[in-house]
């Protein structure tokens, strides 16, 4: 494990690693510098001239050309091209942190009371406003979400505004959390404790002690697989997600309390200490893997892999699984034609190998059934010719399985004709003999079922049950329906109430397709165009499920519009929008502002009425009957 060290010589504040092996550096005096990770070398300087004096908090796209900083009031936005102000927004609340998206093109404002506020990099005007109730001691963003935690753990996703609140058996409150997929979060504590937690099941998964006090950082390896976990000590430990277990409990140790771990290239992390010092950390090298797989030397190579677990899963590593898959297959089809010895030959050099010992002693061992299986294909006794091949797996390779497999197919072909021709009996006859085979009943079972075939009207769509009845049955089907027939509205209320759909190809299409119009919408929104605003968003509007975004929307389009009526100096059309408003949405925050810009604008006060001067419930804007 090679080792460089690098003296920074600063108090640093803000370290991180971004895109092209660049280092963003801010230091407690307000300096910010772009270095090279490849030897520290500085690539850019920040004067002062550049950054309000009070700034306290600095953060960076990913690509390094904005840069973002702010003081205990307001946020600044810099293009680190031209070191020109692009955008600058008055908060008016104590600021806590600020962080670009994946994309750089939204920024979050997290704040001293408890809420994330959203905006786009070139515009002041407020987007979306995310409440957490508690104080945040880290913001996690991934591509759609934000993950909040502290006191209270908070989910946002931030193209619909749905909330999940997560609960767990926490003494002390998160401090870091991670997005380890679309469909679980890792979450580390004050008291050193490690939570695994599925966002489908909504349940902790896996309780683990670190040891450490406190956990300060996870960090996603570059097998993402693995994390890292570093808390406030001088050691960093691995953990394993597929598995969800500590396997190296000091896989890197220092002699200074470590501040922050980065990740470049394919196997280097850049750790900095609590005295300002950094090193470059290479890990194994993948190189080396590749190596020993061209001069044949499989063996080494696999127990180079078991001695260097973050190799796994790299293409190294799949080309090495796939010389075994070969081997594998090749050895299965000598058993077949009865050559025990030529299918031995083909595994010699796998069988000292500790990961791939049961699998092949379970193949030698399936094969020993092998006359067995043929005896009872040729009496045709389907539920035992099946048994079997659910006790020894490896004999799915036969062509016996795959005979057996092409007949089940055509019986339900065939039940599904007698069933769209309402003769059910028939479809009992061809269906019997798999009523007795347990790979097989479930699916034969709702076949069978007549109450529970609406929407099932053609081989695609039971095709599409055959392969998913276990886990999603009438969900997917209802969403099949409404998706053929056009109904795309009651398409993502179905998605929006089953998260175990979310794996579908549809599902996918229908997100993108959705995420897309959001991202036309706002810019509509931060323009003022109200009426392509209603256009875009079209039936979509009526989606009960997603009804906060929708209304955000439509909010932010009102407040552009008025204030831009208002520096127009079209007054009585600004009048009557706020009045509209009111009506529509009711009172809040951000139309108070405006409010009183109008009146200090115009030096007259606004009639409001009691009615008017009162919150209303989110929804209240749908069922005003101005947008639908």
């Amino acid at each position: 494990m090679a080792i460089i060290k690098f003296e920074l010589g600063s108090d640093i504040s803000t370290f991180e690693c971004l895109n092209d092996n660049l280092i963003f550096l801010s230091t407690k005096q307000n300096s910010v510098q772009l270095l090279s990770a490849l030897d520290f070398t500085t690539l850019q300087n920040i004067t002062h001239q550049h950054i309000d004096q009070d700034a306290k908090l600095f953060t960076t796209s990913i690509d390094a050309k904005l840069l973002a900083f702010a003081n205990n009031k307001k946020v600044y936005i810099l293009s680190t091209q031209n070191l020109k102000i692009l955008n600058s927004v008055e908060i008016g609340e104590d600021i806590l942190g600020i962080s670009f998206n994946n994309s750089s093109t939204y920024i979050f404002v997290t704040l001293s009371n408890g809420e994330i506020l959203q905006y786009r990099y070139n515009a002041r005007t407020l987007l979306s406003r995310y409440c957490t109730y508690s104080k945040i001691n880290h913001l996690s963003i991934n591509s759609t979400k934000l993950l909040s935690v502290g006191k209270n753990i908070s989910l946002f996703d931030t193209f619909t505004h749905q909330k999940s609140n997560i609960v767990i058996d926490s003494k002390s409150s998160i401090s870091y959390g991670l997005f380890l997929d679309q469909d679980s979060i890792c979450l580390g504590d004050n008291s050193g404790y490690l939570y695994f937690f599925s966002l489908k099941n909504h349940k902790i998964t896996k309780k683990i002690s670190t040891q450490f006090k406190k956990i300060t950082q996870i960090l996603k390896m570059q097998n993402s697989r693995y994390i890292m976990v570093a808390g406030d000590d001088d050691f960093t430990i691995l953990i394993d997600t597929k598995v969800q277990k500590i396997i190296s409990y000091k896989y890197l140790q220092f002699e200074k309390k470590i501040l922050s771990i980065q990740k470049f290239e394919i196997n280097k992390l850049i750790v900095l200490f609590d005295n300002n010092i950094a090193k470059i950390v290479e890990l194994s090298n993948p190189t080396e893997l590749q190596f020993l797989i061209y001069e044949n030397k499989i063996e080494e190579a696999y127990k180079f892999v078991e001695k260097n677990v973050m190799l796994e899963d790299t293409l190294e590593h799949k080309m090495l699984e796939q010389i075994y898959k070969s081997a594998y297959r090749e050895a299965t089809l000598s058993l077949i034609n009865k050559n025990r010895f030529l299918a031995r030959k083909m595994l010699e050099n796998f069988l000292n190998i500790k990961s791939k010992k049961d699998e092949i002693d379970k193949l030698f061992k399936a094969y020993e059934n092998y006359e067995y299986l043929k005896e009872l294909y040729h009496d045709k006794k389907i539920s035992l010719c099946y048994a079997l091949i659910d006790k020894y797996p490896p004999l799915k390779m036969t062509s016996q399985y795959k005979r057996l497999e092409e007949r089940y197919k055509q019986a339900l072909l065939n039940a599904q004709f007698y069933i769209s021709s309402k003769k059910l009996e028939e479809a009992k006859e061809v269906l019997q003999d798999y009523l007795i085979i347990n790979s097989k009943r479930n699916v034969v079972k709702m076949l069978l079922n007549s109450n529970r075939l609406k929407g099932v009207n053609s081989i695609d769509n039971f095709n599409i049950l055959n392969k998913t009845i276990s886990k999603l049955d009438i969900s997917m089907l209802k969403l099949h329906k409404a998706y053929s027939s056009g109904n795309f509205k009651l398409c993502y209320e179905i998605l929006d109430s089953n998260k175990n759909l979310h794996d579908l190809e549809l599902s996918t299409i229908l997100t993108k397709h959705y995420n897309n119009m959001i991202y036309r919408c706002d810019e509509y929104a931060l323009k003022g165009d109200i009426q392509n605003l209603k256009k875009e968003l079209g039936d979509f509007i009526h989606i009960s499920t997603r009804r906060d975004k929708i209304g955000s929307l439509l909010r932010v389009a009102f407040h552009v519009k008025i204030k831009q009526l208002i520096s127009y100096k079209t007054i009585k059309q600004a009048e009557n929008m706020i009045y509209s408003y009111l009506d529509i949405f009711g009172i809040d925050s951000e139309i108070v502002v405006i409010m009183k810009k109008y009146e200090l604008f115009t030096n007259s006060k606004l009639a409001i009425s009691e009615e008017q001067n009162t919150q209303k419930f989110k929804d209240f804007w749908y069922f005003s009957g101005y947008f639908t």
